[in-house]
């Protein structure tokens, strides 16, 4: 078991960041999925306003 790369608690999980093993724990990559979603979600916002803006 390594050391999260986040918080430091031990895991046996590791992500693949820049070609690298990277040990990242289940609740910081849940974490960073969710983040990850909103900023998506909050993109394909601007992006439909921005396209509605242009229709008008």
């Amino acid at each position: 078991m390594k050391p999260c790369k986040i918080c430091g608690d031990l895991t046996e999980t590791v992500f693949n960041v820049n070609f690298e093993a990277t040990p990242i724990c289940e609740d910081c990559a849940q974490r960073i999925f969710i983040q990850q979603a909103m900023w998506y979600v909050k993109e394909k916002d601007v992006n439909k306003a921005r396209k509605r803006k242009q229709e008008k």
